[in-house]
C-alpha cells in the first residue's frame, strides 16, 4: 500500500508518501525492519505486537520516506 499526504497534513519533503508493507510472518518483517534501521534509517516506532497483527513498526529511511512494516500469520 501507498499513501499521500493526508488532508489538513502540511507537506514536508520525505512525508508526502508512506509504504506500508505486510508480510506473512513476523520474522521476515523484523528483517526488513532492521534492514531499513542499519540503512541510515531512523526508528519512529518500535517493533511491537498491535491489536491486528502480532508484528508492526514504522521507520524512516535513509531518503526520509515513512515505511510501516508488518507481519505475522
Amino acid at each position: 500500500m501507498i499513501s499521500d499526504t493526508l488532508p489538513g497534513t502540511p507537506f514536508e519533503m520525505g512525508t508526502n508518501v508512506t509504504i506500508t508493507i505486510i508480510f506473512d510472518g513476523k520474522e521476515e518483517a523484523e528483517d526488513i525492519y532492521n534492514k531499513l534501521l542499519t540503512n541510515d534509517g531512523a526508528e519512529a516506532m518500535p517493533m511491537q505486537e498491535a491489536f491486528w497483527i502480532p508484528a508492526y513498526d514504522k521507520v524512516i529511511a535513509q531518503f526520509g520516506v515513512t515505511w510501516h512494516v508488518s507481519g505475522g500469520e
